[in-house]
């Protein structure tokens, strides 16, 4: 099939072009105004900021399920010496990226068309109005996309301020003396005797008494997690010196 033949092809049937042309600009828009890169991680934002509702009095403890860039930050706290989450937590925006690109791809390949059969003949006025409506439509099928992606990303950092925010709240509580912090000081009392690997045994089960499983709010477990690192340096400190 020559062009020729593809061109008379194309005005024999310019309507069902016309018409495919735009679905698939409208599909492609639809597409990507539904998609939301920040769904999964809004998601376990809310699962989060439940768990931490439904036990107000305890340490968050499902960082293992936010994302990684989170769970960064979360070990950072931990291991840091930062008073409140938000003086370490940053909302960290995804890249924005379009979806369904074939469906635009052959709606523009079909514009194209539309502005060559006019070049052709340019007695077809009406090829060159379609080919400049679709570029409106386009055009507004983009902006619409961008405002739809900046109203995304500003509905997702309102979640995170919700979730750092229960956080800095949590944080805020006042401290009260319980058992986790007696095995804090007798792990800590352990450390400053030089260490010795019976010692370390001891330190196991004192952690082991703990249990895996106990709620704790944060600042306990950075005590516990600064005062095994605490006993692992002096027992390095003691092994390097023998």
């Amino acid at each position: 099939m020559n062009f020729a033949k593809c061109i008379e092809f194309f005005n024999t049937y310019d309507v069902f072009f016309a018409i495919g042309m735009f679905v698939l600009l409208v599909l492609f828009a639809v597409v990507n105004l539904i998609a939301d890169r920040y769904r999964r991680q809004n998601r376990r934002f809310n699962a989060a900021v439940s768990d931490m509702l439904a036990h107000p009095n305890a340490s968050f403890a499902g960082a293992e399920k936010l994302p990684e860039e989170y769970r960064r930050q979360w070990r950072a706290f931990l291991g840091g010496s930062a008073e409140k989450p938000s003086d370490v937590f940053e909302f960290v925006p995804l890249k924005r990226r379009l979806v369904s690109i074939i469906p635009f791809v052959c709606s523009a390949l079909c514009a194209v068309l539309f502005v060559v059969a006019f070049v052709l003949d340019t007695l077809r006025t009406s090829y060159l109005l379609v080919s400049l409506l679709y570029v409106s439509v386009a055009v507004h099928a983009f902006v619409l996309i961008r405002h739809a992606n900046i109203a995304k990303t500003l509905r997702a950092k309102r979640l995170f301020a919700k979730f750092v925010a229960l956080l800095n709240r949590r944080a805020d509580l006042p401290e009260r003396k319980t058992p986790i912090d007696e095995s804090v000081r007798e792990i800590n009392r352990i450390a400053k005797k030089s260490p010795d690997e019976s010692a370390l045994v001891r330190v196991a089960d004192i952690l082991r008494s703990m249990g895996l499983s106990e709620k704790r709010t944060v600042e306990q477990q950075r005590k516990i997690n600064n005062a095994v690192n605490g006993l692992l340096q002096s027992f390095t400190a003691r092994t390097a010196k023998a």
